[in-house]
């Protein structure tokens, strides 16, 4: 849990700091019309990404919020699919690396 913590408050910095430099000069990405694209495949793989993690957590709470007597700890280790945290922690890890390429590109 906490690994996959790091990762998404590192995406989410790296992410910041694009709209930052975006932000900064709003015609980077016309002077490199050829990172269109990639910014473009990259942002979509976030949303992929981030959608997939809130279905996990919904899944999550809604089993956690269900009445039953079980404790929250309990139904959490239950519903906590290890598989699935491990692949999204590998994806986001992978986005990462396209993000920072992406980003070394605009800084240059």
């Amino acid at each position: 849990m906490s690994t996959l913590c790091s990762q998404l408050k590192l995406t989410a910095a790296s992410l910041s700091q694009i709209q930052s430099l975006l932000l900064g000069d709003s015609d980077v990405l016309k002077e490199k019309p050829d990172l269109v694209d990639t910014f473009d495949t990259t942002l979509t793989s976030c949303m992929v990404l981030t959608s997939w993690l809130d279905k996990i957590v919904q899944s999550i709470t809604k089993g956690v919020l269900d009445g039953s007597k079980a404790t929250w700890r309990t139904k959490f280790k239950t519903l906590w699919n290890e598989d699935d945290i491990k692949e999204l922690l590998e994806q986001l890890q992978t986005q990462q690396g396209a993000i920072s390429v992406l980003l070394n590109l605009l800084q240059m």
